[in-house]
């Protein structure tokens, strides 16, 4: 169904391409090498079942997934920039029937099948097992990136993927002129769906970064592709945004959209004062709505950054109380949302499924409010909220004030519970050159912040923790 559906408008523009700095394909070689590899794949009797894909590669992931839907499998996406242990975890709950990889050798143990992109080679372990009734028109399996556990396999339909796409293409609109940037793993949901998937939809050309977060790296690409679009953190951007202020080579980007962290103003100023002329989008979704729930359209950047903007046609956006009731503008409280491209639920999770959609309504864990023109902000998630002496207190709003501090590179605040009272922790890396000790950052710090958002425990630390798309990992770093 999905599959169908791309190719039908990738013939639209069967001379854009699809490339890495190794292979290059065209849409409509990309398309009949997919054929080719489905049809090898239900030679050796691989059809209607579980598909891992774990490649090097971002190009042989996406001939990967494609692959298995012209096989009739459902495809798993995994990255290795995880690690082998994350890797292992999806494995084990999915229990899939084959894996195809481009790898030489796997880093990991597996019992199925296994089959090579590389030179087409197939090694038979066992047979297909049936699909659980669960898996009826499911497309694909999306993992969760698993930063507070062992991740969450997100059963995602044809057509919600397509729904999703469509929405997204009706206020991102590119065209085959544009070429876009791929830089983090399609395992992740907002990749997949709102680049990937959406480019092919389009007729862009996509070229894939599949080296390790590396910003330095992905902006030199940025100049030799000569990319006019491009998704990422607002991490990423930022530390884009630092390289470009020291080079300033004619560069073509024209689109950028941020999403996965909760932007503040700060950066979002450093970032509109390295690309001045480019359309900045702010975005907010969650692979449990395959993904995308809002957009900020680029006329508001400027104005309100901070906020992820209105929902996507046919999504409606509530914040309830913990009593679910709805609450009135401004009020903080959690995000419930209503979309058609919803999960079907968790992989063998049915507990944490009715856990997390209820009636119809997402509770997407995250808090945040609606100001009175209904643009929504992000607060934080809710597991991260500081309660201090019957307080509520957002990591974001202690991290806003910090990163304020011109010396300061970056910061994470989290809470510390002791027996019997809670604390605010605060690490804090500081800019290259900058030599500041622990009492001089002490004193700086109670300049800037209200006493009752002071950290009891206080660490200068190198670097924050992030996961392979410049995420911050909020639970590593709280440590």
């Amino acid at each position: 169904m999905v599959k169908d559906f791309l190719i039908e408008h990738m013939r639209k523009h069967e001379e854009a391409v699809i490339y890495d700095e190794g292979q290059r394909y065209t849409y409509k070689e990309f398309v009949e090498k997919v054929r080719s590899i489905g049809s090898r794949l239900n030679d050796c009797g691989m059809s209607d079942g579980k598909c891992c894909v774990l490649c090097q590669s971002s190009l042989f992931t996406a001939l990967g997934i494609f692959s298995a839907w012209e096989a009739g499998m459902i495809p798993v996406p995994m990255s290795l920039q995880y690690g082998t242990q994350h890797c292992l975890n999806i494995v084990a709950e999915v229990e899939p029937d084959i894996l195809i990889t481009d790898l030489d050798e796997l880093p990991i143990a597996v019992s199925c099948s296994i089959f090579s992109l590389k030179d087409m080679c197939y090694r038979t372990v066992g047979s297909i097992k049936a699909l659980e009734p669960e898996l009826q028109e499911i497309a694909v399996i999306l993992n969760t990136s698993g930063t507070t556990g062992k991740p969450k396999g997100v059963m995602i339909t044809g057509s919600g993927l397509i729904q999703n796409v469509e929405a997204i293409g009706e206020y991102f609109k590119l065209s085959s002129r544009d070429t876009i940037m791929i830089a983090r793993p399609l395992y992740h949901c907002a990749v997949f769906t709102g680049e990937f998937l959406l480019a092919l939809y389009q007729g862009v050309n996509i070229f894939f970064y599949s080296g390790e977060y590396n910003p330095i790296a992905v902006y030199k690409q940025l100049l030799l592709q000569e990319i006019t679009v491009m998704c990422g953190t607002p991490t990423l951007l930022n530390q884009m945004a630092r390289i470009r202020k020291k080079d300033l080579k004619e560069c073509a980007l024209r689109v950028v959209a941020l999403s996965g962290e909760c932007l503040s103003g700060s950066i979002a100023q450093k970032i509109r004062e390295a690309f001045p002329d480019v359309a900045i989008y702010n975005v907010y979704g969650l692979t449990e709505a395959s993904p995308r729930v809002s957009y900020l359209p680029p006329e508001m950047f400027d104005e309100v950054p901070e906020s992820v903007g209105f929902p996507l046609k046919g999504i409606t956006i509530r914040i309830t109380d913990s009593a679910g009731q709805e609450l009135p503008v401004r009020a903080q409280g959690r995000i419930c949302v209503h979309t058609p491209s919803v999960m079907r639920g968790y992989y063998r999770r049915e507990q944490a499924t009715r856990a997390k959609v209820v009636d119809g309504w997402l509770n997407t864990g995250d808090m945040g409010y609606k100001d009175e023109k209904g643009r929504l902000y992000i607060l934080s998630r809710e597991d991260d909220m500081i309660i201090k002496a019957g307080m509520n207190i957002y990591p974001k709003e202690i991290e806003n004030i910090v990163n304020e501090i011109q010396e300061i590179r970056e910061c994470v605040a989290y809470g510390i519970r002791e027996a019997s009272r809670t604390i605010i922790g605060l690490k804090v890396a500081l800019n290259d050159g900058v030599d500041w000790d622990l009492k001089r950052l002490s004193m700086e710090l109670s300049q800037k912040l209200p006493l009752y958002m002071l950290p009891g425990k206080l660490a200068i630390v190198d670097r924050l923790p992030r996961n392979a798309s410049g995420k911050l990992i909020r639970r590593e770093a709280a440590l």
